[in-house]
């Protein structure tokens, strides 16, 4: 992959998150399906000592055995940090929109972020190579840095026809409403790891 497609890869996913975070229920979801099919394998340009900063701006957190920073892009304060685990296949995002956007002209309503993932259909559907598919979502409440928070979990299909398991949290980050998220192939999936991850947010 070219330094310029990844650089594009990460700013589309980044705008894909952000728009997640900002309460668009139905784009939270094709996000994740974004995420499943998009390669982001190959180490990022970034300086990693910038992603690590970034990631103690949203949140500390223990990653599962074998992961680390493959990737970070911040635009405009909206910031997404990459992952891998000892697969190419095993992704973690962490990712947190600023408080204000606009230049300050827009306040991000955290309680409505909560809401519109809490709240959405269990069902969704989402389009692979042309090929429409139905996604059962399963959503359960949390208490994520003492604050409420909603998880997600569903198995999408991606666009090689292997089944990906995702769970995504979104919380109350440091600086802002944020989203982690987990996915690997069912084969690789490790439910102890995700579920470590998730209770370390801190």
């Amino acid at each position: 992959m070219s330094k310029g497609f990844k650089v594009f890869g990460c700013i589309a996913l980044l705008g894909a998150l952000s728009i997640t975070i900002l309460c668009v229920a139905g784009t939270a979801y094709a996000a994740l399906q974004l995420i499943t099919n998009t390669n982001l394998s190959e180490r990022s340009s970034a300086d990693m000592s910038g992603g690590v900063v970034a990631q103690e701006s949203i949140a500390d957190l223990d990653l599962p055995d074998g992961f680390q920073i493959d990737g970070h892009v911040d635009v405009l304060g909206l910031q997404v940090l990459m992952y891998q685990g000892k697969s190419e296949r095993q992704h973690i995002y962490l990712a947190q929109a600023p408080k204000t956007m606009g230049f300050g002209l827009y306040e991000v309503d955290l309680e409505k972020v909560m809401e519109e993932a809490r709240s959405g259909d269990s069902r969704v559907d989402v389009v692979t190579r042309g090929e429409r598919k139905t996604v059962e979502l399963a959503r359960e409440d949390l208490t994520v840095r003492g604050k409420p928070a909603v998880k997600v979990t569903s198995d999408v299909i991606n666009g090689s026809g292997e089944v990906y398991r995702q769970v995504s949290v979104f919380f109350e980050g440091k600086g802002g409403p944020a989203l982690v998220n987990m996915s690997a192939p069912i084969d690789l999936w490790d439910q102890a790891g995700c579920d470590t991850l998730i209770a370390s947010i801190r």
